[in-house]
Parts: C-alpha cells; structure tokens; sequence
C-alpha cells in the first residue's frame, strides 16, 4: 500500500514537468508511456549458473499520447535474467481512464542491461503484447498488437513507446 501511495504521489508530481517534455508523434498508432517501478523483490539466483536470476516487479504508467492517451496502467512483469539479458516470462497491464479500459498481455520481450566500466548505466528492451480485453472508446483495439520499445530514464523510471501492428 506504501509503494501505491508513493508512486501516486510520484505520478501527481511528475505530471507537469512530463507533460512539458513529452514528445510529440506524427502517428496516431503511437503509445508513448512513462512509467515506475512501484515494487518487487531483489533478484533471485536460479542456481545452475552464475548470473542466472529471477526477478518481479511491478509498475505504474501514464499513457502522454497514442490511442491510449490519458490512460493510467498498472501492471507486473516476471523476468528471467542471464547476466545482462533478460526475457519476459509473464506480462501483463490493466489500463484504465474514464469510459474505457484495457488489458494487455506480453507475448515476447526482453531487455538489456547497458554497462560502463562493469556498472550499470542503463537499460534497453523491446517486445509484443496483445490487447485481450478492450471497452468503451478503446473497444475498436480488441485483437490487436502492439510492440514496444523500452528506454530506462532514470533509477526506477522508464519510457515506452507501442506501435500498433
């Protein structure tokens, strides 16, 4: 409950400064998300081999523009890590805002750890998620796909942009 409040809070008081940098798409199948890191454990080392760990978290997003524009998301994702890549075992995120809401599930994805003098200093990913479940203004995205690519923009945030396919 902690984590939800704080990134409540977190989201509250991003929402002007983000508004003012939030890039501009030509595309109106273009989702641009900014996004939290709100929980999750320390990763869990497998066993068999060195670098080979689990990981969970849990997130907190806004949608700046695309068709899911004002679209507020939560979601979880569970990660399977060897040294510095990674691959997306469950994904999932319920996207909501008033009149319309969605559920996305991951069918691909991946990210990779960047690292400078043997720290990390960024992150990098792409995937796939279907749109399962859609209502109101968003029910026209029922059946479709999205694929994304992930930027890290700081410690515990990062930034999304979704292509419809």
């Amino acid at each position: 409950m902690r984590a939800l409040k704080i990134a409540v809070c977190a989201l509250a008081a991003s929402t002007v400064s983000q508004i003012a940098v939030a890039p501009a798409h030509a595309e109106d199948n273009t989702n641009v998300w900014t996004c939290w890191d709100v929980g999750g454990a320390p990763p869990d080392p497998v066993g068999d081999r060195l670098g080979h760990a689990l990981t969970y978290n849990q997130v907190v997003c806004r949608i700046e523009s695309g068709p899911l524009a004002g679209g507020l998301a939560t979601g979880d994702m569970s990660w399977e890590w060897d040294g510095p890549t990674s691959k997306a075992l469950t994904f999932r995120l319920i996207v909501r805002k008033p009149g319309a809401s969605a559920v996305l599930r991951g069918t691909s994805g991946g990210m990779t750890l960047i690292m400078t003098d043997g720290k990390r200093t960024g992150v990098t990913g792409s995937g796939r998620y279907d749109y399962v479940l859609t209502t109101g203004s968003w029910a026209p995205l029922a059946g479709k796909s999205e694929t994304w690519t992930y930027k890290g923009i700081g410690p515990l945030d990062f930034s999304i942009e979704g292509k419809l396919e």
